[in-house]
């Protein structure tokens, strides 16, 4: 935003559009029978521009309650209605988006889960059956978090297992809600993840810049990172991390420093990774070549012309 700022009040007016990225890109889901299932995606800005628009469901019973967004992140809540499917049913659809950047579609798949899902409930005798589970399979973990007879498991008959359930139940994403149940539970280590927030200079780039930030993650579990840029300069190539995005447990993010986005001498941004447990911030600080000028004496003495002269380095 300082950036920005700066380049407004040297009134250089920024045409460009937003660079626009949504996550997921398509989405192929499965939901419990008979409720209403409420879920949401991402869309944001790569370039530091805001992103504004509408969008809308192309099937009735994927709604979209507030349909206007606006900013450099939003995230789109929706609900899917099951009531009266069957179980192995789909729903089909897409969602359309109208931003100040173009159109955009993200098509969706919504599988009805029968009621085999339902009976693994009964299974779960410990707590530490759940946390296996979970390791195994992560998104059957987090829908059963969400079926009404969850609390008839066997585990959850304990009185602390049920009184750090109703704790925590309601109370941020339904990722985040098993993540720090098991981790309440004693069941497992917090995930941990680590960044090198030295500040990065670069020294008056004279083309398009390429680097990355290497996220290293150490144990199993959620992860989900909202990835912020501060500056006109910088672009990433993904708006938000999770945990499919590491590979043996490290994630390199890609970012570029734009040049024609500095202004004359030390520019200062950051990228930001933001979890719901703290800040992870990234200084990124080029500098541009400066001008200095100075007046020149042009003979004849008769006549004294004097001429601006620029000199770049």
């Amino acid at each position: 935003m300082r950036e920005r700022i700066n380049r407004l009040a040297k009134g250089i007016l920024d045409t460009e559009l937003p660079r626009v990225a949504a996550a997921p890109v398509s989405i192929d889901d499965a939901v419990r029978p008979h409720a209403t299932v409420k879920k949401e995606f991402y869309v944001g800005s790569l370039n530091g521009l805001n992103v504004k628009g509408l969008v809308y469901s192309s099937n009735a019973r994927v709604k979209v309650p507030v349909n206007a967004f606006g900013g450099l992140r939003n995230h789109i809540a929706y609900e899917v209605d099951t009531m009266c499917m069957p179980g192995g049913a789909s729903i089909e659809g897409h969602f359309d988006l109208v931003t100040n950047a173009g159109e955009y579609r993200i098509p969706y798949v919504f599988h009805v889960e029968t009621a085999a899902s339902g009976q693994v409930i009964g299974t779960l005798l410990t707590a530490q059956d759940f946390a296996k589970l979970a390791a195994k399979d992560n998104d059957l973990a987090i829908r059963l978090l969400e079926y009404q007879d969850f609390v008839d498991a066997p585990f959850m008959q304990d009185l602390r297992t049920r009184a750090i359930y109703d704790t925590l139940k309601g109370h941020g994403s339904r990722h985040n809600f098993l993540e720090e149940f098991l981790v309440a539970l004693g069941e497992k280590e917090p995930v941990r993840l680590t960044v090198d927030t030295e500040p990065r200079t670069y020294l008056r780039p004279a083309a398009m810049v390429e680097d990355t930030i290497e996220i290293r993650r150490s144990g199993w579990g959620y992860v989900y990172l909202d990835v912020q840029v501060d500056g006109g300069f910088i672009q990433v190539d993904k708006p938000v991390v999770s945990q499919e995005d590491f590979d043996g447990g490290i994630y390199h993010l890609n970012y570029r420093i734009r040049p024609e986005h500095l202004h004359a001498g030390r520019n200062f941004g950051a990228v930001s990774l933001v979890s719901v447990k703290g800040t992870m911030r990234i200084p990124i600080e080029p500098s541009a070549r400066r001008c200095r000028s100075f007046s020149a004496r042009i003979w004849p003495p008769a006549r004294t012309i004097c001429e601006n002269i620029s000199l770049c380095g």
